[in-house]
């Protein structure tokens, strides 16, 4: 059994310059699937596009969901 711990992953774009994008953007996911959302492991996952087909997934839905999630936590 190996552990994975829960990290904000970032679904939006970046500028380009190895910045992430805003936290607005940010969905809960283990590290594993963290890294296979960025293309860090050798599957044939390498966009954030692919990933989200691969699972069925809206980022964007995911992302607005847990943003006013938080915002809801911290009023």
């Amino acid at each position: 059994f190996r552990s994975r711990q829960i990290a904000p992953a970032h679904t939006g774009k970046t500028n380009g310059m190895r910045s992430k994008s805003s936290d607005t953007t940010c969905v809960p996911l283990c590290s594993l699937h963290h890294s296979e959302m960025d293309g860090r492991l050798s599957t044939k996952i390498t966009t954030k596009a692919a990933f989200a087909e691969k699972y069925g997934l809206d980022l964007a839905a995911e992302a607005a969901k847990h943003y006013e999630a938080y915002r809801k936590e911290i009023a």
